[in-house]
């Protein structure tokens, strides 16, 4: 059996929901893949600083896991 065969069948046998948060997580991480390069770019032109910028990208992905820790 070759491996393309073994990857159709094994993907038959994923539930449905699982698929579409696995849809939804790939498009989140490509769309991300496309802001994030100009994210910093976007940002020396409002502070006008490289460090400052570092910091703030640094601090909002701190604020970010934060949010997403369960309390």
């Amino acid at each position: 059996m070759s491996i393309i065969q073994t990857i159709k069948n094994d993907f038959k046998i994923i539930p449905f929901s699982v698929k579409w948060v696995l849809l939804i997580i790939a498009i989140w991480v490509f769309g991300w893949g496309f802001v994030d390069p100009m994210l910093s770019i976007y940002m020396k032109e409002i502070v006008n600083n490289y460090s400052l910028v570092g910091l703030l990208i640094g601090f909002s992905n701190l604020v970010a896991m934060y949010v997403a820790i369960p309390l």
